[in-house]
C-alpha cells in the first residue's frame, strides 16, 4: 500500500538505505549487539580447528536462534526501559535482521567447519588413538594437515 502511494522503497537498495536510516545507531544496547556478533565472528575464526569448540558454540548459537522469538516479544514489552524506540514488532523482522540473520550465518560457518573437519578426519581414529585427553578444554585432533578452507 505504501509503496502503491510513492513513498516508500522501490528496491532492495531503497530498503536498506530506509532500515540504516531508522535505526538510531548511537544506541548502547544495538552496539554491544553489534560487538557480540563481532566478537561471535571472532572466535569463530580463532577457533577454526577445534572440534568441540566449534561444536559447543554451534549448539549455543542455536538455541540463542531458537530463543528469538520469546526475546523478540519480551523486548517488546519492555522496550522503554532500554530503547528510545521500539524496534520489536509481532513480526519480528528488526529482531531477524539484527540478531538472528548474523546468529544463522554464523551458525552455517560453524556447521561448514565442522563438516570440513569430518570429512578430512578419521574420527574415530583420532578420538580413540589421541594421546590428548579427551576432556581437555580445549582438545584437537592429529588428524589431516587440510582441515579446512581457512587454513
Amino acid at each position: 500500500m505504501a509503496r502503491e502511494s510513492g513513498g516508500a522503497p522501490k528496491g532492495f537498495r531503497e530498503d536498506v538505505e530506509a532500515f540504516v536510516a531508522a535505526v538510531d545507531w548511537t544506541e548502547q544496547w544495538i552496539q554491544a549487539l553489534l560487538a557480540f556478533h563481532l566478537l561471535l565472528w571472532v572466535t569463530t575464526l580463532l577457533t577454526r580447528k577445534r572440534f568441540y569448540w566449534q561444536c559447543g558454540t554451534f549448539f549455543f548459537v542455536t538455541v540463542l536462534v531458537a530463543a528469538s522469538e520469546t526475546l523478540n516479544t519480551i523486548a517488546h514489552l519492555r522496550w522503554q526501559t532500554f530503547s528510545k524506540q521500539d524496534y520489536f514488532d509481532k513480526h519480528g523482522f528488526f529482531f531477524g535482521v539484527m540478531y538472528s540473520g548474523p546468529l544463522l550465518l554464523v551458525a552455517m560457518v560453524r556447521l561448514k567447519l565442522v563438516a570440513s573437519y569430518l570429512s578430512t578426519c578419521n574420527v574415530c581414529y583420532c578420538r580413540f588413538h589421541s594421546p590428548i585427553s579427551f576432556f581437555s578444554p580445549f582438545p584437537t585432533f592429529p588428524c589431516s594437515s587440510r582441515w579446512s578452507i581457512f587454513s
